[in-house]
């Protein structure tokens, strides 16, 4: 059986007529493909260019600083030429530039300022100091110093404190402004012992202060009549008045209140001194009464609220 159609053969033309296939299109595809491979390639190298020359940089910025680096540290350009201090009254300024050029290093950017804050600090007259470099060659060192405050008496030598105990020097001559009580009964043996009871002679030199702060507001006159506080005690202060070695015990509170009981009384005091030659102390601890005690009769005491008398 025959089997005819009326389309005509694929690739041929009307007539019969072959046509050669069109190759155009795909190789105009083909030829577009490769453009874009070829223009990735470029960017990415491009890109790949542009990493490394920014590392490159980046390794070129860090070995500048750390030859930099090396050159500040290193320098005599940055070694320490000047110490500057601030505030030196009792300290001496070429003992704190021993210290710095002695336990420091040369260069001002090598030394650690929060370090020689704390060495500096252990100075006996130093409080606080504030530091502050100024390159390329000098340290300025801002002193607060310890006042001194308090002559305290220790094994039979005077010495001077601050407010808050701690020793600053010998009394001497130099510090004869200084016009106040003696503060006696600090704890240690010496000197050198002192330091090794700092907190109960701290303790006690508060206890001293507070003392003369309450009799002052009483009045001024009463801390002049005061040679000697004993502080030995802290539950009965002693005090010595002037020209006198008659202990008066005020206890450990009240010192204004007790101190002017006594005071108004002192013609009394003197009459009895008087009558039996030496009187050992004169204890205000008891509300509204003065005893006092004669050092020749230990068992005899007499009690007065004003001018009472046995």
């Amino acid at each position: 059986m025959e089997i005819r159609t009326s389309g005509r053969p694929r690739g041929s033309a009307p007539g019969g007529v072959s046509v050669p296939p069109d190759k155009g299109a795909y190789l105009r595809r083909k030829s577009s493909h490769r453009l874009r491979k070829k223009r990735f390639a470029g960017r990415t190298l491009m890109a790949a260019v542009g990493v490394g020359m920014r590392v490159a940089a980046a390794a070129a910025a860090v070995v500048f600083l750390i030859l930099a680096f090396r050159f500040v540290m290193t320098s005599a350009h940055f070694d320490l030429r000047t110490v500057r201090c601030e505030g030196c009254n009792h300290m001496e300024p070429t003992r704190l530039e021993e210290v710095i050029r002695k336990e420091f290093p040369q260069n001002v950017l090598q030394i650690d300022l929060n370090r020689l804050k704390r060495r500096l600090e252990r100075e006996k007259w130093i409080r606080k100091v504030q530091i502050r470099r100024v390159l390329p060659s000098e340290l300025i060192i801002y002193i607060d110093e310890r006042a001194p405050s308090v002559i305290a008496e220790l094994n039979g030598k005077l010495i001077l404190t601050d407010a808050e105990g701690v020793l600053l020097d010998l009394y001497t001559s130099e510090y004869k402004k200084l016009d106040m009580p003696v503060f006696s009964g600090m704890a240690g043996e010496s000197i050198a012992d002192y330091g090794r009871h700092q907190a109960e002679n701290s303790d006690r030199i508060s206890l001293g202060l507070q003392v003369l702060r309450e009799l002052d507001a009483g009045s001024s006159d009463y801390t002049r009549r005061i040679s000697e506080l004993d502080l030995s005690d802290a539950a009965n202060v002693r005090v010595l008045l002037v020209d006198d070695t008659t202990e008066v015990h005020l206890g450990d509170r009240d010192f204004r209140k007790r101190f002017g009981l006594f005071m108004a009384n002192l013609p009394q005091y003197r009459e009895l001194e008087a009558e039996y030659s030496d009187i050992s102390s004169v204890d205000l601890r008891y509300e509204g009464k003065i005893i006092y005690r004669p050092r020749n009769l230990a068992e005899a005491s007499m009690e007065a609220t004003g001018a009472i008398r046995p």
